[in-house]
């Protein structure tokens, strides 16, 4: 809405989100050392920066430089040992970005289909690749719609009340039908 913040505010932005996010952890039980531990190594030793940390502020931010990196997480603010190595990640995360954006742009069979068609291959392949699994649950599925490459699928039976249902959705229906249709589908629960 504000076009952004100045550079020189950039630092009371991540304070902010730090501390909202601790304050989050806090209310579900996580301590800072959990937390650490669990996000992987440390790039940045002087003010304990993971490499997740900085991965996520480069993908979400579209950082590019190391200074950009220092003002969104504080990594490399210090002694600068890690500059280097926070270079090799910001190419890292850049180069996968790439291959994904060109993974996507491919073309598959499933792409040059018409509508009728798609929703027929999704119905065979939720039928036979998908509704088994949740059956064996006590679930289903039901296919509602298809929209520009959005498959809107609603969870029935045991699925639908699941605490796992999104998981189900993003972690199963979803990595299958990428894998087997197209990379280009999402699925979203209706």
């Amino acid at each position: 809405y504000l076009g952004g913040l100045p550079e020189a505010k950039m630092h009371c932005s991540v304070m902010g989100r730090e501390a909202l996010q601790a304050a989050i952890e806090y209310y579900h039980g996580i301590k800072p050392e959990q937390k650490k531990m669990l996000e992987g190594r440390i790039v940045c030793e002087c003010f304990g920066v993971t490499e997740k940390e900085i991965r996520d502020a480069v993908k979400i931010n579209h950082l590019t430089s190391v200074e950009d990196v220092t003002n969104y997480t504080k990594a490399g603010g210090a002694c600068g040992k890690c500059h280097d190595e926070i270079r090799t990640i910001i190419k890292q995360v850049f180069l996968e970005a790439e291959a994904e954006a060109k993974k996507e742009s491919e073309s598959t069979p499933f792409d040059i289909m018409t509508n009728i068609q798609k929703i027929q291959r999704i119905t065979e392949f939720l039928d036979t690749k998908v509704r088994p699994t949740l059956l064996r649950d006590g679930g289903d599925l039901e296919l509602v719609d298809l929209d520009n490459n959005i498959i809107f699928i609603k969870l029935t039976g045991a699925c639908q009340n699941c605490i796992g249902a999104a998981s189900t959705m993003k972690d199963f229906i979803e990595k299958k039908i990428k894998v087997e249709l197209s990379p280009k589908l999402k699925v979203k629960e209706i």
